[in-house]
Formats: C-alpha cells, structure tokens, sequence
C-alpha cells in the first residue's frame, strides 16, 4: 500500500492537443453525424439570431428614439470646392427647408461624410449645431400641433422638424401625438425582439438537448468498449494497475470527455462562428472602431499563454491525486480486515490524510488560478467598453457614427 498507484501523468503535460488522440475520439461520432449535423444547424440559426438582436436594438435607437437632423445653410456666393464636394456626395439625399438655401439632412447621411470635410463644414457654419428630431405629418392632430407652435416648428414637404431642446416646451400629450409613428414602430419591435427571444431559447433547447443526446451515447460506447476491454485483459495487468485508477477511467475521465464534447467542443464552435459574424457586422458599421475594440486581443492572447500551462498542470495534478485517493480507498476499504487485524487504523488514516491533502491543495491551486484568470479577463472586456465609450461617444457628438451604432458596438 506504499508504492506509485498506477497514475503516471503527474508533471508529463505532453503536447496541448494531440490530434491522433481526437481523431480515435471523433470515430464515437459516426453513428451520430445526423444528430450533430442538426445540432449544427440550430447553431448557425441561434447565430444569426444573437448578430439580429442588436442590430434591432440600432435599428430602435436611431430610427425610432433618437431621429436626428442638422441644418444645412448653403450661401449665395459660388460655392467652394469642399462644399460643392458635399453637396455631390449628398445629392438627394437633402429635404428642402422652408427658406432658399436651406435644407435638412439626417444624422445618418452625415455618418457618411468625410470626418475632415465635416469638420469644415461646421467650422464655415454651413452645417448648424442644432439637432432636429422629425417626423412625417401623417395626422390632423400632428398638423394641429405644428400649426399652433409655429416659432418651434420648421416644415418642409411633409416633415417637421424641431430642436430637441424644444420639445420640452411641448406638452406630454402632444410629445405622444407628434412621436406616434415611433412609438408604433418601438412596438413592432419590441414583437420582433420577444418573438427571436423565443425563437432562440427554443433553439438553444433544441441544440443542448440533441448534444446532450449524442455526447451520453457517446460515452456509453466508449464506457461499454473500454469495459469490454478490461474483461480481456490478463490478471498482471491489474496487478499493475489498482482498481482505483481503473475505476476513475471509467468514471471521471469519461465524464470528463461528455463534458469537452458537449460544453466545450460545441460552445467553440458557436463562439468562432458567432466572432466571425461579428466582424464582418462590425467591420462593415465602423472600421476604427472595430480595431478599437480588438485593440485588446495582444493582451488577452499574453494572458492565455501565461495561464495556459499552469491550468492544464494544475488540472492533471487533480485527476492524478484523484485517481490515488479512489486507489486507496478501494485497497484500504477491500482489505479492512487486514487493517483491523494488525491494528493499522491510525497509520492508514495518516496516509489517506496526507493523500487526501495533497488533493486539496492541487485543488485551492486550480482555483488560485481561476480565481486570478478570470478577473483579468473581465478587467479587459471592462477596458474595451471604456475604450468603446471614449472614442465612440467623441464620433457619436460629431455625427460621425449613430448612438445606435455605438450600442451595437458595446
């Protein structure tokens, strides 16, 4: 009861990902590619549903909440060449105003423009500082309430516009009746919102459940093989291998393996696909501001090198001391009588004392580790959203990027 319990995996990490080793693993898949195939499936749609979510709650945002318009003064004199760029690259895209040469334009079209050319359109008071909520005229009490505050009131070809800072001049009841359209298309979105909200738990119900389903038949052949296996195998070998370590093969270790399959293996998959997707979104919205965001990545890569061998030999070592706890418990628990006999109680307590602290501590290590892992990890996503908010709020108050677009990017 004295010797190496059969478990020789302590301090030999061996090479991260041994890819002969999951190709073996992969071959328990075959007789269930359908399931995983449809497992798949339902991870591209719960996919796109995670990519529609925010771009609904953009879509709110800045067509619904907070639909701005600036003012456009183009003057007499011939028109200089940064500005005749402008009004090129804007053409259509102005609503005439109430006086000659006024127009309004939205903050959309302006997230468009040229940050530089922008900058000196306002600095030549071409484009006003003002920020004008509007809204089509679709109601008699809409045009009511235009008609009687015509000095807060711009309207042009069916739209009017007003300064945001008055609109609290308005009453509650006319704020409603002027932001009807809005608040009937915060609704059909917020039906849309719920209903991909129930269509996504559905559909991550439906992919656990078939995981769940393929990594447990899985296990159970790869437990009914390996049963099989040992039942061939010749009374020396478990001589040299104690029915401890035999039995956490069987047990832990596979379960282990259920566990990589079904939490780890899938939820990879999902996340790649889900990062590319969110690239290409975010890439498309904002390019510096994505790079922003990925600004991070070096040190989260730094720090996944720097936990990564610790953790792996901090798991090894807790599946190794478990594996000689479960050796010991069998032997001593199997020859108690011996123990008895010889009057060996305290001796094999201290043994299994010093053993089963040695677990404890390989254990407090791991969580040591975790417990220092993981807020670095929320430290760096803190930090991206800081970053987020500095440069994007600075884009967002020079209408050079939608508050929308800034949420979809946090």
């Amino acid at each position: 009861m004295h010797g190496n319990y059969g478990y020789f995996e302590e301090g030999k990490l061996g090479k991260p990902y041994d890819w002969p080793l999951w190709r073996r693993l992969a071959s328990y898949a075959r007789s269930y590619l359908k399931v995983i195939g449809l497992s798949c499936v339902l991870i591209l749609l719960l996919t796109g549903f995670d990519l529609t979510l925010p771009y609904l709650l953009k879509v709110g945002i800045d067509k619904y909440i907070l639909p701005s318009a600036r003012q456009v003064r183009v003057p007499e004199a011939p028109a200089e060449p940064p500005l005749t760029r402008f009004l090129n690259q804007v053409r259509g895209k102005l609503n005439w105003g109430p006086e000659p040469g006024q127009f309004f334009i939205t903050g959309q079209t302006l997230t468009e423009v040229d940050p530089r050319l922008l900058r000196w359109l306002e600095e030549k008071g071409i484009i006003t500082e003002q920020r004008f909520y509007f809204t089509p005229i679709r109601s008699e009490a809409q045009r009511k309430i235009v008609l009687a505050h015509p000095s807060l009131f711009h309207s042009a070809n069916g739209i009017a516009y007003v300064d945001y800072q008055d609109q609290a001049k308005l009453s509650a009841a006319e704020i409603v009746t002027l932001r009807r359209q809005d608040i009937s298309g915060l609704y059909r979105l917020g039906f849309i919102f719920v209903f991909l909200l129930l269509l996504s738990a559905a559909c991550t119900f439906g992919q656990n459940l078939l995981m769940v389903y393929a990594g447990q038949h899985m296990m159970h052949d790869l437990r009914m093989q390996l049963f099989s296996h040992l039942q061939k195998m010749s009374l020396s070998f478990f001589d040299r291998n104690p029915v401890g370590r035999l039995v956490t093969r069987l047990t832990n270790d596979i379960q282990n393996l259920d566990e990589m399959f079904g939490s780890v293996v899938m939820t990879l998959l999902k996340d790649a696909v889900l990062l590319c997707g969110i690239l290409v979104i975010l890439f498309n919205l904002r390019w510096d501001l994505t790079l922003v965001t990925l600004s991070v990545i070096p040190l989260i890569v730094v720090l996944f090198r720097a936990f990564g061998i610790q953790v792996r030999s901090a798991y090894r070592d807790i599946r190794a001391k478990l594996a000689k706890i479960n050796a010991v418990l069998n032997e001593y628990l199997s020859g108690i009588r011996v123990i008895k006999i010889f009057r060996q109680e305290r001796a094999t307590s201290s043994r299994f004392e010093a053993l089963n602290h040695a677990y404890y501590r390989a254990t407090v290590r791991q969580i040591t580790l975790q417990a220092v892992f993981f807020p670095c990890i929320e430290l760096l996503a803190t930090t991206t959203i800081a970053l987020l908010l500095w440069y994007g709020s600075r884009q967002v108050l020079a209408d050079r990027l939608s508050l929308g677009a800034l949420v979809v990017f946090i």
